[in-house]
């Protein structure tokens, strides 16, 4: 019902112009089998389709077109949901010098209105209204005096708010700035006094470039600030003069500064304050508003002197780049050796790059930058330019204690005393604003880099579980900090049942609705973590319970407006066509997302005089429509790098492994020897860093799994001898112990390394692994207790061949596997958004096995969440049961088609093209649109893309270029070696799919080369999962020699008596003691 379309939303199946078609398909699919399809739309249809052609509200901006400022969309939106902003994030408060007399002027912080800029662009706005100010000699505060560790992060202060921040006697003044969504950009200066208030506005053209267009909107200030009724008087600019010392000490500045002085200080302020995200791709910042109005700020006030003389530029140059506006922009020179303040930012800011020096320690080499640069410099700025250079070295201690130490005013925590290092006399003052600004920044800071630490590095989420819950309320509390909370928790959900499944959901979706509320920004963080996008939550039962499906309903509307901010880093901004309503106003938020699906519907296939909407007439025996399938482009966008490229990165940098890893494999996909290939990964150079032994863990690590899993077992070994010889506990070193011990075939030592693997590093690979030796070695208890608390919750397809081992061991088949699922309560459970009373009973059923017609019968049956689209499973039993001779081809083509007639999820079908190739050729003569397509393809396609060629070309005749493409598809299995997870997703194991492959292109062809290449990866893989039947069944099935064939038959029928290609293999004799006998000859058992 209802449910069925929001799937459609929530894991694009469906395109969105078949929106409402997909709707009514789904409500007559859920009437009783027995009634006839009426001919007419029923009435919940009918409603759906009345409500797509409701229009939402107009866009303010277009409906009032004479007032000024406009509200902001966002908070506009944020007023139709249930959700507030927490109090601190709303509430800045005036923070003027102690002694200071009141101001004539206060100028609030930039105001959005209708579709808002990013928060470094309004930062630079507003940083430009006071830099006009100060040019044209009107005194006033600056939007530094408004900003703290609290924000303001929300864009528009209710009036109340607004007029709380002026102090009686004063005028504010507010700059609203915002645009229409499509090129045009709004300015709207007002003047707030006692009994009056004056307001100029700009409408004008929005430049594309950030800079262009900040220039643009800073050229109106001066004339609005003169139609407010200001005093305006010329300012005369001072001389390009550098930066003073004194800048560093952080004390008030005099009433006279200069304009370049406290552009110097606010540089050294914005420099010292941490960003949250100091990886240095500028795509992510997590600044705060406070430094990101202090970098602005130094840019703004740079060129009211000097125009554009040297230390002008070097002032813009690093204060910008830190701003992250702009992500390409690179760190230039600055061109000031000499000067006290830019020559040391610049370092600082540089010092992070020692990792390119030749020093053996990176850190070490950081440190002496660090000590360089604080020589003479106050003990708070000293330890603030040590934590920030060291921000983003994870194994970096840095400790908070020590700014509570040098801090003048603050209060020592008994745990942060230090007889060795007695307090500075100079801490015995109250602290300046400037130097509370800087340790409460760092306080948070070193809160929110201990809890990534703990994640992303040491792989703790149990102690940065603790360390979250043990924090000071207001940390706590903070946004970065509940962001994450998000973090920790989605590490922390590998057990537990459905239910306790649905609760973290429901905590998580608070927590992300919190943050997109409190924040109202749309950074990295915020694009990965949007509740009503695929991913967030994987389960379409979770997803569609209504506590959370109300949370996303609000999150929807919300982020469809920040989607419009410009001048944020990251992907291009949402533009809308003029005239068109908005959606995210629609009253029903139930509705905002069909409303937005309208919308797009319309602007992509607009008519000139559009029909009625009507639901559609389904009848009984509907034609199946033929459709491209499986669409994908030739090259394997994992591998967007061509081999020339890779080769030519290498040759700059030697020590770069992923380069060399590519043109390794790039070679071997090409037809290159493994012995070269081996030969060129021996060669990287090793690392003479004596900080850098975990990531030289990780680079060896990821040669030896790229080899593993290839099934190139010497050179894996090894590498993964390498890899263990670090000695630092990586995750790399504990997984090469265990796979050194599976390949010497000791499974009681691999067992024991796979325990300490899954303990400290919680993942569905490691759990499967353990799970898989010990029910090889009759312990099957301990798998189950393993296994089944992590079921409910499990994110990988992986896990779940472990649990089809467990089931083949006690005779399950297809139908008794999916009652077991129902049995423990797992028909609400989720696997890479496929639901597990599917996807599960699919694998039991293709596995080893050729499908019956009851198994396509049962995976056509209606699953718990009455998920009607995911016929793919029944297309898939339908290919593998007629490549296995279980029907006709010509049948199970056209019963595939018409499965498949409505569902244009490519990616998600994808992984039947194998066996759609050699279904279809047979079907259609060869005539088949989908094998144009693969036709096309080449060695550096896909997985599934390459090992379609293969069976295409040996169809076709062409046995040697079958050959080079089946090879070439087993190595793609090196993804899942070096960390990717894209191969173990597939739902059909993608060795069982190639050696299946290697199996029927040996009956076809006759050419002895597919049975040896086959053989061998199997026995490899006999290897790295013992526990896995069919890779002994299909040797049995393929192997010529009499005593190998029965040494592998007996080790599948171990495992799994009902096995299909046991059953083809026909061997006779497999009785309890010969078979004993063949297993001790075979080394295990």
């Amino acid at each position: 019902m209802e449910e069925w379309v929001r799937a459609c939303a929530w894991i694009g199946r469906c395109g969105v112009a078949l929106a409402a078609v997909l709707f009514s398909v789904a409500v007559v699919a859920q009437q009783p089998a027995a009634a006839p399809a009426s001919g007419t739309p029923n009435a919940e249809s009918q409603r759906f389709l009345e409500m797509l052609q409701r229009k939402p509200p107009p866009m303010p901006h277009e409906a009032a077109t004479a007032s000024w400022p406009q509200p902001d969309y966002f908070q506009s939106a944020l007023a139709l949901t249930s959700s507030t902003p927490q109090e601190r994030v709303r509430s800045p408060k005036l923070r003027l010098a102690p002694g200071a007399p009141r101001p004539p002027h206060v100028v609030l912080p930039v105001q959005t209105q209708a579709f808002g800029f990013g928060p470094v662009f309004r930062a630079l706005l507003g940083a430009e209204l006071d830099a006009s100010l100060l040019r044209h000699g009107i005194p006033a505060t600056a939007q530094t005096d408004l900003v703290d560790v609290h924000g303001p992060f929300v864009r528009r202060l209710d009036p109340q708010t607004l007029a709380g921040l002026v102090p009686a006697g004063s005028s504010g003044i507010v700059l609203y700035a915002g645009h229409d969504g499509v090129d045009t950009a709004f300015l709207t200066l007002s003047v707030q006094r006692a009994t009056s208030s004056r307001t100029a506005h700009r409408t004008l053209a929005m430049p594309a470039d950030a800079r262009a267009a900040l220039a643009a909107m800073g050229e109106q200030l001066a004339g609005m600030l003169v139609e407010v009724g200001l005093p305006v008087r010329r300012r005369t600019p001072g001389e390009d003069a550098g930066c003073e010392p004194i800048a560093w000490q952080l004390d008030e500045p005099p009433a006279a500064a200069s304009a370049r002085q406290l552009a110097c200080q606010a540089l050294i302020v914005g420099t010292l304050l941490p960003d949250h995200d100091a990886s240095g791709i500028g795509m992510a910042s997590q600044s705060s508003p406070a430094r990101l109005a202090w970098l602005a700020r130094a840019h703004a006030l740079a060129g009211l002197d000097g125009g554009n003389g040297p230390v002008s530029r070097a002032l813009r140059e690093l204060s910008w780049r830190q701003l992250g506006i702009d992500p390409g922009t690179a760190l230039g020179a600055a061109a000031q050796p000499d000067d006290p303040v830019l020559a040391r930012v610049s370092r600082l800011l540089r010092a992070p790059l020692q990792s390119r020096s030749p020093s053996r320690s990176t850190r070490e080499a950081v440190l002496r930058e660090v000590d360089a640069i604080n020589v003479d410099l106050p003990a708070l700025v000293q330890e603030a330019v040590r934590a920030r250079a060291l921000y983003d070295d994870g194994f970096a201690p840095l400790d908070a204690c020590g700014f509570e130490r040098v801090t003048p005013g603050v209060m020592v925590r008994p745990g942060c005393l230090d007889p060795d290092r007695p307090r500075p006399a100079s801490t015995a003052r109250p602290a300046s604003r400037l130097e509370l600004l800087l340790f409460q920044e760092w306080r948070l800071g070193l809160h929110v880099r201990d809890l990534r630490r703990l994640l992303q590095t040491q792989g703790r989420p149990d102690e940065a579980q603790r360390q979250l819950a043990a924090m000071p309320a207001d940390v706590a509390a903070h946004p970065w900090l509940r962001r994450l909370a998000v973090d920790v928790a989605s590490v922390d959900v590998m057990q537990g049942s459905f239910e306790a499944a649905l609760q973290r959901g429901r905590a998580t979706a608070d927590l992300v609705l919190a943050s997109t509320v409190d924040m109202q920004r749309q950074d990295d963080w915020a694009r990965r973590h949007v509740l009503s996008e695929p991913g967030a939550l994987r389960n379409l039962a979770i997803a569609n319970d209504a506590q959370i499906r109300a949370r996303a309903n609000d999150d929807y509307r919300l982020v469809s407006v920040l989607r419009f901010d410009r001048y944020e880093p990251g992907p291009q901004a949402e533009r809308r066509i003029p005239g068109e309503a908005a959606f995210f106003l629609e009253p029903n938020a139930d509705q905002v997302r069909y409303a937005h699906m309208s919308l797009l519907t319309q602007r992509r296939a607009p008519v000139a005089s559009p029909a009625p909407l009507q639901a559609p007439v389904l009848t009984a025996a509907a034609a199946p429509v033929t459709r491209p399938l499986f669409k994908r482009e030739t090259v394997d966008p994992l591998e967007a790098q061509s081999l020339a490229e890779n080769e030519a990165r290498l040759r700059v940098d030697p020590g770069y492994i992923t380069a060399r890893l590519n043109v390794a494999l790039g070679r071997l996909k090409q037809g290159g020897s493994v012995q070269e290939a081996v030969k060129l990964l021996r060669a990287h150079p090793d690392s003479q860093r004596t900080d850098n032994r975990v990531g030289e863990s990780h680079r060896w690590g990821a040669a030896a799994g790229a080899m593993y899993y290839i099934g190139e077992l010497l050179a894996a070994r090894e590498f993964y001898g390498r890899t263990a010889a670090f000695g630092t506990g990586s995750e790399s070193e504990m997984q090469a112990a265990v796979r050194i011990a599976l390949i010497d075939g000791k499974w009681p030592q691999a067992t024991e390394a796979a325990q300490a693997l899954s303990r400290r590093y919680r993942s569905d690979t490691a759990a499967r692994d353990l799970a898989g030796l010990l029910f090889l070695q009759d312990r099957p208890q301990e798998a189950w207790s393993l296994l089944e608390p992590r079921l409910a919750a499990a994110r990988q397809p992986a896990i779940w061949t472990a649990v089809a081992v467990g089931h083949r061991l006690e005779g399950l088949e297809a139908a008794a596997a999916s009652a077991w699922l129902e049995s423990k309560d797992l028909g609400r459970a989720a696997v890479d958004f496929s639901e597990v009373s599917r996807f599960y009973p699919h694998l039991m059923a293709v596995l080893d096995r050729r499908p019956t017609e009851n198994d396509v019968e049962l995976l056509g049956r209606r699953g718990p969440q009455g998920d009607s689209a995911e016929r793919r499973w029944i297309a898939s039993a339908l290919l593998m049961r007629a490549a296995l001779g279980g029907i006709d081809k010509g049948e199970a083509h056209r019963r595939v088609l018409a499965a498949l007639k409505d569902d244009d999820n490519f990616e998600r079908q994808r992984f039947m093209l194998p066996a759609y190739v050699w279904t279809a050729w047979a079907a259609t003569k060869g005539q088949d649109e989908v094998l144009a397509r693969v036709r096309s393809g080449g060695l550096d396609g896909d997985f599934e893309g390459v090992l379609g060629k293969a069976i295409l070309l040996a169809l076709e005749g062409d046995r040697a270029g079958a050959l080079r493409h089946f090879v070439a598809a087993r190595i793609s299995f090196a993804e899942t070696g070096r960390g990717g997870t894209n191969m173990e997703r597939r739902p059909v194991p993608v060795l069982y799919q190639w050696a299946l492959a290697g199996y029927l292109l040996h009956q076809h062809t006759g050419t002895e080369d597919f049975r040896r290449e086959t053989l061998k990866t199997l026995r490899a893989y006999q290897r790295i999962s013992p526990y896995v039947s069919w890779v002994y069944a299909i040797e049995a099935a393929m192997e010529p020699s009499p005593r190998l064939r029965f040494d592998a038959a007996c080790r599948a029928s171990r495992l799994d008596r009902g096995s299909y290609f046991l059953r083809l293999a026909n061997v006779p004799g497999l009785g309890a003691q010969s078979c004993r006998t063949a297993l001790s000859r075979a080394g295990t058992g």
